[in-house]
């Protein structure tokens, strides 16, 4: 037998039928999860190695995007869950780069930036940097002792579970990065330099570490699944 099933049938009484034309406004939906863009001028081999080590993030998911000269566009970096953009050499187009990253947070995206992003001489520049996006400027050149002081870093927070005080690799290009407005400190280092901080959306990450060398994999993988 063949049952015809009216809209009357389908919905309660009290319901409301749906509108054929027009649209709902929902507000923002992000879904967690997705594949995370190496976004980077530099070699990705350890940071790489650091991610996948922690267990906590599968080889498959990282893509490397060199960003040296023109920087990805919005449709590309769509396509993520989470960016993590570092420089160990000039970005050739660093405000083109920091426009399309505060284009990709707009849409929902979550962005890590780390060092040396905010190093003078190796810096992203753009939207970015402004108020509500990176909670880092870039700050004035440092030594860091490279190890964390657990006892005045927030522990508790997602970011910082199972991370380590270090070692962690450091040179005389480092910087104690400026806070911007609503961001929030995370973790600092023993000198009582800013070394983790969140924006006031949740979407930015800033990491005043350089990705890759010493004991700050778990660091790194925490920030990307925290924004994906």
């Amino acid at each position: 037998e063949i049952y015809t099933l009216s809209l009357h049938d389908a919905l309660p009484i009290s319901a409301t039928p749906p509108v054929p034309a027009g649209t709902t406004n929902v507000g923002d939906v992000r879904l967690s999860g997705g594949k995370i863009a190496l976004v980077h001028c530099d070699q990705t081999a350890s940071i790489r190695t650091a991610l996948i080590n922690t267990g906590q993030i599968a080889e498959a998911d990282l893509t490397d995007i060199n960003a040296c000269g023109a920087p990805p566009d919005l449709a590309t970096l769509s396509s993520y869950g989470a960016v993590l953009v570092w420089s160990n050499s000039p970005f050739q187009q660093p405000d083109a780069l920091g426009n399309v990253l505060a284009d990709y947070v707009d849409h929902g995206g979550g962005v890590v930036l780390a060092t040396y992003s905010f190093s003078q001489s190796w810096q992203i520049g753009g939207r970015i940097l402004t108020a509500g996006y990176s909670p880092f400027t870039v700050g004035t050149p440092i030594s860091p002792p490279g190890l964390l002081d657990l006892a005045n870093s927030n522990t508790s927070h997602p970011i910082m579970l199972g991370v380590n005080a270090g070692p962690y690799f450091v040179n005389s290009n480092y910087t104690n990065p400026l806070l911007t407005a609503g961001a929030v400190v995370i973790a600092v280092d023993t000198a009582g330099n800013r070394v983790v901080a969140l924006n006031p959306t949740n979407r930015v990450v800033g990491v005043s570490i350089f990705p890759g060398f010493g004991d700050m994999g778990q660091l790194f993988a925490n920030a990307l699944n925290f924004i994906r």
